[in-house]
């Protein structure tokens, strides 16, 4: 039975962005993939426009994280955020924006991270093929366990190339107690970064597509036809330096943050 996923974004461009997904039958690098389509909204040049891209889930890689993140989408956690980030990749599930406000979309009542992701969900749950290992560290915050090399699971052949990437603390980078604090901010990258420095310490669940074609205007007018990878980085790198409120973007917004003094993460202290 065909699974659709919806999602509502409410860019830092004065947009909207709508996610959907639904199973296929296709097979990349060894995973099976599941297509979604994502509806990016923004304002250019004072007119509002939506364009569709798509993103590749790969299944087989991250499947307890994109089980998570799915959930999140079906519970509508990502209405109404907004994009946070744009130092060299497109973050988004951290802030909506109320009366021109950025408000954390962690703390947003029964519609926030916490209200969905309760220890009523949490306790009990295990990583898919490994009920030695639990899903969330309910008592730090409701973390969820990072799918990736350094954290024990492998085998995940994508990069920040155009990816769908779990944001998680940065702090300490190298020490495997802050390996389990991503919640819910997602990013898609375009490179590495001082941030997302290592392929290795990163849950990557997808790509967007390099294959598919978007039929778009270029500066002159006329039709020109590009993929969702690139459409979304022209995007990312086109706005990253327009003006909100009289002032100027940098490359940086609002930094996705927790107040990481209370929740000490431990080796081993899981739900």
């Amino acid at each position: 039975m065909k699974k659709s996923l919806k999602v509502l974004l409410a860019a830092f461009l004065a947009g909207a962005t709508a996610l959907s997904a639904s199973s296929c039958d296709t097979v990349k690098r060894g995973s099976v993939i599941k297509n979604c389509t994502v509806t990016i909204g923004y304002n250019a040049d004072g007119v509002y426009k939506e364009q569709d891209v798509t993103i590749e889930l790969y299944m087989n890689f991250a499947p307890t994280t994109i089980e998570h993140f799915s959930y999140l989408v079906e519970k509508g956690y990502y209405n109404d955020t907004v994009v946070s980030n744009l130092e060299g990749y497109f973050e988004f599930g951290a802030f909506s924006k109320n009366n021109g406000e950025y408000v954390s979309k962690y703390n947003d009542g029964a519609n926030g991270y916490y209200g969905i992701i309760t220890d009523d969900y949490a306790n009990g749950k295990t990583l898919i093929g490994d009920s030695s290992t639990m899903r969330y560290y309910a008592k730090k915050g409701m973390g969820i366990y990072g799918e990736f090399l350094e954290n024990g699971v492998g085998g995940n052949k994508l990069d920040f190339y155009g990816s769908l990437v779990l944001k998680r603390d940065y702090s300490e980078h190298a020490s495997k107690s802050y390996y389990n604090t991503g919640k819910a901010t997602m990013a898609l990258t375009f490179s590495t970064s001082d941030y997302f420095d290592d392929k290795g310490k990163y849950a990557i669940l997808g790509r967007l597509s390099r294959e598919d074609e978007i039929t778009i205007k270029d500066d002159n007018g006329n039709d020109t036809t590009v993929t969702s990878n690139d459409f979304v980085f022209k995007l990312m790198n086109k706005f990253k330096t327009q003006k909100d409120d009289g002032e100027t973007y940098s490359n940086t917004y609002h930094y996705f943050s927790y107040d990481y003094s209370e929740y000490p993460y431990e080796e081993g202290d899981a739900n």
